[in-house]
């Protein structure tokens, strides 16, 4: 790969120093540009592989400019002048942006070895995609080379781009195919309940074992962050939905639903406007991960409705949360009523699924809650007693089910454990629309 980039490279840093190096070159070509409104060229350094990426690219943005310029200085560059080494230009210009962004991915502070054997096999896997996609003339990935594309009517060297890749791509494999011949043992970092008992060594595979058999080990994971960063990372889509027990208040106006086409508003609002250190805490952990906070964003629930209501004060506490790629398949989100807890029910509607939602869900006054009182039970039992002898009537198991729901209402209420929220509730806006 490295001989290929010499043929490109060689011209630019050439071209480059002779602008840059030279006192009066350079105020003579930063004079020229500034008249076109243009910016200057960046200089490249061997030692810093990020410099390369920046200097293709903006020599071949002025490419232009730079002609009229080294044709003036009577010092002409063939090369700009040939569309078949524009092209290998334009490839490189794409490419070492690849190779920047994984460069960068790399690098920085919390980074770990499974971090990092997760970027470089995904790199690898891209590289394989490119060569797919470049073998038919796809661009989607390489803009620079799209963007020449319609300005010349030469063909893209295929050939040239694909034994580029290749060698690339093998060269990556054998630098790190030591971390290929531990990728059982690294797998044990990133999800230890994915581990291939087999392949570990013989002194970890008894307590490999035990942990995976650990019901309560396991739950802990599923439910901890770090489970939720490596689902991501593996390219799962995710969906939390529940009791989180922050109150957040309008926080997560998240930008990732700026460019996406979507139902919902990329900004927040929320009836409960209590936030704390602990709320931003969580909203880092969502924004980081590329999550985004659904309440307060949808039809049914623009003014961000509490999620919990009890005689000591209304919240929202009970949040759905959602990955990139499911933005655009939310239809809505509600928050239904429930006399029967202090919680109320999140209704997620999804494009493509059959959702499942009552017609009859609001039909329930919020502020009317039913609470256990130890002392009543023998009452309720006997007025549930009285009801349970009348038949059930109705054609559909829904209506059943409503009529069952009536009763043992009915019930509670005889017994005094109905009581009316008065102070925390609602105030003056209506949970449902």
């Amino acid at each position: 790969m490295f001989g290929y980039v010499s043929d490109v490279l060689k011209p630019v840093i050439s071209t480059v120093n002779f602008i840059r190096s030279f006192g009066l070159n350079h105020r003579q070509f930063r004079q020229f540009i500034a008249e076109i409104g243009e910016t200057d060229l960046p200089y490249h350094t061997a030692v810093r592989w990020l410099s390369c990426g920046k200097v293709l690219q903006r020599f071949f943005e002025l490419r232009a400019v730079i002609e009229i310029f080294l044709n003036e200085k009577h010092r002409p560059l063939t090369e700009l002048q040939n569309n078949a080494w524009l092209w290998k230009l334009a490839f490189y210009v794409d490419l070492t942006k690849h190779v920047n962004e994984l460069n960068l991915r790399l690098q920085g502070e919390n980074q770990h070895l499974p971090d990092l054997y997760t970027n470089i096999k995904s790199f690898r896997m891209k590289l394989i995609l490119f060569q797919s996609q470049l073998r038919s003339k796809c661009f989607t990935h390489f803009k620079t080379c799209e963007i020449f594309s319609h300005t010349t009517e030469t063909e893209f060297p295929i050939d040239f781009a694909i034994e580029t890749l290749s060698a690339l791509k093998i060269n990556f494999d054998t630098r790190f195919s030591d971390f290929d011949a531990i990728a059982n043992q690294i797998k044990i970092f990133q999800n230890p309940f994915d581990a291939d008992i087999e392949t570990l060594a013989p002194e970890l595979q008894m307590e490999m074992i035990d942990l995976q058999c650990s019901d309560i080990i396991k739950n802990k994971y599923e439910n901890s962050s770090f489970y939720i960063e490596n689902k991501i990372q593996e390219g799962f889509e995710i969906v939390l939905y529940g009791d989180l027990n922050v109150r957040t208040g309008d926080l997560g106006d998240f930008h990732n639903l700026l460019d996406t086409p979507t139902l919902l508003s990329a900004s927040r609002a929320s009836s409960d406007p209590v936030s704390s250190s602990l709320s931003e805490t969580l909203v880092d952990f969502f924004d980081d991960n590329s999550l985004t906070i659904l309440n307060g964003r949808s039809t049914s629930d623009r003014n961000g409705n509490f999620t919990f209501i009890s005689s000591q004060g209304s919240s929202v506490i009970d949040l759905a949360v959602v990955s990139p790629a499911l933005l655009k398949l939310i239809v809505n989100l509600s928050v239904e009523c429930m006399p029967y807890s202090d919680h109320l029910p999140l209704v997620l509607e999804i494009k493509g699924l059959d959702n499942m939602k009552s017609k009859d869900s609001t039909k329930f006054c919020p502020g009317t809650k039913y609470s256990w009182v130890a002392d009543k039970a023998i009452s309720f039992k006997g007025n549930l007693r009285d009801l349970a002898i009348l038949p059930l009537t109705g054609s559909t198991l829904d209506s059943q089910v409503e009529r069952l729901t009536i009763e043992i209402q009915t019930a509670m209420s005889r017994a005094g454990l109905r009581r009316e929220i008065k102070s925390g509730g609602l105030k003056s806006k209506p949970l449902v629309r």
